[in-house]
Formats: C-alpha cells, sequence, structure tokens
C-alpha cells in the first residue's frame, strides 16, 4: 500500500516525492524520482525509481503503476565524495598565498587561483583568456620559451621556474614556483604552475652580491696598495 511504501522513505523525502507522483499522473507520462529509503534495521539507501502507469483507455483513470526502483547509494556516495573535495580544494586555493596558473601549450591563461590577486595585483577574470607572455619581462622570454618546450616534451615531470613580470601597479616582481605539464590529464588538459613572490628576496640577493663585489674590490685594491710602495703607484692602483 501507499502507507506502507511511504513508511520506508526518509523523513526528509515523503511529500517532495509526491509532489513529483503527482506532477507525473498529471502529465500522463513515465517520470523518474531519487530519493532516501530507510531499511528495518535503520540502514538509510539512495534509490531512484521509474515510474510508469497504465491507464484506462476509455475512462483515463489510471489502473497500475509498474516502478523500477534502482540502489544508486554508491554513486551518490561518490558524487558527496567529490563534491567535499573539491570544497576542500576550493578552500586550500583561496585561503593560500601562493597563486595557482594553468594555461595551454601556446601560454594562453585557463586558469588563476583568486591569489593572484595577492601577488600580481590581478583579479583572475582580468588575466584569463590573455596571453602568459604579455606581463612577462623581456629578459626571461627566452627562458619561458624554453621551459615551455621542456614542459611540452616532458609530460608529468616538474620544472623550476623563475621569472619576473609586471604588477598591475607598473612594477617589476620576481616569481618562483614549479611547472608540470598535465595537458594529457583529462580533468587538467593544461600546464600547472604554482608560484609565489620572491621578489624581496632577489633584491636581498642583489644588494649582498653588489657588496660582495665591493668588498672583492676593496680587497684587490688593498693587496695592489700593499705590493707597491711608492706614492705614484698607488695612485695608479686608486685610480
Amino acid at each position: 500500500t501507499l502507507d506502507l511504501f511511504l513508511s520506508r522513505v526518509h523523513p526528509e523525502h515523503p511529500h517532495p516525492l509526491l509532489a513529483t507522483n503527482a506532477a507525473g499522473l498529471a502529465q500522463g507520462k513515465p517520470f523518474d524520482h531519487e530519493y532516501r529509503i530507510v531499511h528495518p534495521d535503520g540502514e538509510v539507501r539512495f534509490v531512484r525509481g521509474r515510474t510508469d502507469i497504465m491507464y484506462d483507455q476509455q475512462t483515463g483513470r489510471p489502473l497500475r503503476r509498474f516502478v523500477i526502483i534502482q540502489d544508486i547509494t554508491e554513486r551518490k556516495q561518490a558524487e558527496d565524495a567529490l563534491r567535499n573535495s573539491e570544497r576542500r580544494f576550493r578552500a586550500l586555493i583561496e585561503h593560500s598565498s601562493d597563486s595557482i596558473a594553468v594555461i595551454d601549450a601556446d601560454n594562453n591563461i585557463l586558469y588563476l587561483s583568486p591569489a593572484v590577486a595577492i601577488v600580481e595585483g590581478y583579479t583572475d577574470e582580468e588575466l584569463i583568456g590573455r596571453n602568459g607572455i604579455e606581463n612577462t619581462h623581456p629578459d626571461d622570454l627566452p627562458f619561458l620559451h624554453e621551459i615551455v618546450q621542456r614542459l611540452v616534451d616532458n609530460p608529468g615531470q616538474p620544472f623550476p621556474v623563475l621569472w619576473r613580470r609586471r604588477h598591475k601597479n607598473g612594477h617589476w616582481i620576481w616569481l618562483e614556483g614549479v611547472s608540470v605539464n598535465l595537458l594529457h590529464d583529462p580533468a587538467v588538459r593544461g600546464i600547472v604552475t604554482n608560484y609565489r613572490d620572491v621578489t624581496d628576496r632577489k633584491l636581498a640577493e642583489q644588494k649582498l652580491q653588489a657588496q660582495l663585489e665591493r668588498l672583492d674590490l676593496l680587497n684587490h685594491i688593498t693587496r695592489a696598495i700593499g705590493e707597491r710602495q711608492d706614492l705614484r703607484s698607488i695612485f695608479q692602483v686608486t685610480l
């Protein structure tokens, strides 16, 4: 009976199920519905039903109901697991200070994580669809072309990258990351780069290198002066 059937349906589903049933009867066509049932032992299962109604040809009244029910619990659990995984992934990339970029083999930008606004000053919408070469420092273009070719030739192999891009405010920033070719992966179909702003570190390294070069020059001058005792030779070294 209908009451017995509804007693097995999960408490959240009877009303939507009855509404679907009423709509199907009104249209006079087979209809599908998904809902949960509760087994006598308390286990909850997802099922998908397809209902077809046989009608009296003279009166048009429904005579019989044919229902095919399929257990879809595993499919629903897999879908839930995928949604949860996507939520976790989205939470990770949306709150990360590192940016993630996906480009095709021609350097066209397919995807950028929201962190690009922190790193480069642009929103992801401003850059998606544009070519990644546009804001790249001219001196780094040969390196990037070489890296992209190596990535294309070596699917799945990660490569370190270090290059400069122009920030939205106009200044150059140093970016460092790791790129991997996932063009062969149907879920990605792109070259993925995880990168961060390392401008402060690079400027500190350049400043340190300049200091070391000055110290080396000073040591060279000091040694040269020590090797020459006459005033004219000392002036030649210092000048």
